[in-house]
């Protein structure tokens, strides 16, 4: 497996954007630190987006990372784009530039007893409701049966807008490719929620992930986390990254304080964006 700072700096994605995905792709080195930049479209007209890290789906990782922190503001002013919207996550600050931003990491190589006790009261207590009103939890392998599944269940949520084709084109790599998982709650014969995580270095990383809020009283998100991390652990991952992302001060609500109640540890990421107006650069 290769050894690069987080899947978005590793090979194998950047093959993905590159020969899936028809993107341009730079790599940056010098003095310890290594970064990628992925042109594409933006919001705004004729402005084009530089992403460092993270892009088509959350869990990709760091795009700019410094082995020696005081290196990252020079580093990221001899690469960054003239012009553009330029975001990004970094492993250390870039002063004036970037934010902190946490995430969970749990620890999923313990034991099944220790972790379940680390979790709240009220997710132990759903993910035994969950199994025992029937929630079974199915590996999916098939890219075609993933997308039916995925758009079945993220067509009720008012922001989600993919490609079929481009979504399907990118799982048929990641499958293949031991980049994803994506694993399904059902119950009987339907599917009511699922989770597709990011698989790299021994890390988990829960990406796209939707349920059908009908079947809330089985518990079916609980479930499914609590048996994600033990296929996790069958096939030798030792973390779950959450994604329980938020900004510095900001309170924990809504998904993100489902997430917290996972037990875990804050990770610490930099989160930067700039929009520098001028020529297209490309």
């Amino acid at each position: 497996m290769e050894k690069a700072p987080s899947l978005f700096l590793s090979e194998r994605w950047t093959k993905l954007e590159e020969n899936i995905l028809g993107l341009r792709t730079e790599i940056f080195k010098g003095h310890g630190c290594v970064a990628k930049i992925t042109f594409t479209k933006s919001k705004l007209p004729m402005v084009p987006k530089a992403w460092m890290g993270g892009y088509w789906v959350s869990g990709t990782g760091i795009g700019l990372y410094c082995k020696d922190p005081s290196q990252s503001s020079s580093f990221y002013n001899k690469i960054k784009p003239r012009f553009g919207v330029i975001q990004g996550i970094s492993n250390c600050e870039i002063p004036g530039i970037s934010g902190k931003v946490f995430t969970k990491i749990i620890d999923i190589s313990q034991s099944r007893t220790n972790l379940m006790a680390s979790f709240t009261k009220k997710r132990r207590n759903g993910i035994r409701q969950g199994l025992k009103r029937g929630i079974k939890i199915k590996e999916i392998e098939d890219s075609r049966e993933a997308v039916e599944i995925i758009f079945e269940i993220k067509s009720k949520y008012a922001y989600w807008n993919r490609s079929r084709e481009e979504t399907e084109a990118v799982l048929d790599y990641c499958f293949r490719n031991d980049l994803m998982k994506l694993l399904v709650a059902y119950l009987d014969n339907e599917p009511v929620a699922e989770a597709l995580f990011t698989l790299w270095n021994k890390r988990m990383t829960y990406s796209i992930s939707g349920h059908k809020r009908e079947y809330n009283w089985y518990k079916p998100m609980d479930a499914l986390m609590w048996q994600s991390m033990m296929w996790g652990k069958r096939k030798g991952f030792k973390e779950l990254d959450i994604m329980g992302g938020y900004f510095e001060g900001q309170a924990k609500s809504g998904i993100n304080k489902f997430k917290s109640e996972f037990g875990g540890s804050l990770e610490t990421r930099y989160f930067f964006r700039e929009i520098r107006f001028g020529p297209l650069s490309f």
